[in-house]
């Protein structure tokens, strides 16, 4: 499990290896959790 945080807000993103997320669901938690690519890219979660 990986537990990330910004401000307040806490996220745990469960992580099993061989498996992935889709992309409609990864799109889904990001939009509920409010990230922006800035954020994203601050945690190296993306490039």
């Amino acid at each position: 499990m990986h537990i990330y945080l910004k401000g307040m807000n806490r996220v745990s993103i469960h992580y099993h290896p061989k498996k992935t997320y889709g992309a409609k669901m990864l799109q889904g938690l990001l939009g509920d959790i409010g990230w922006s690519e800035s954020d994203l890219r601050k945690l190296k979660l993306i490039k």
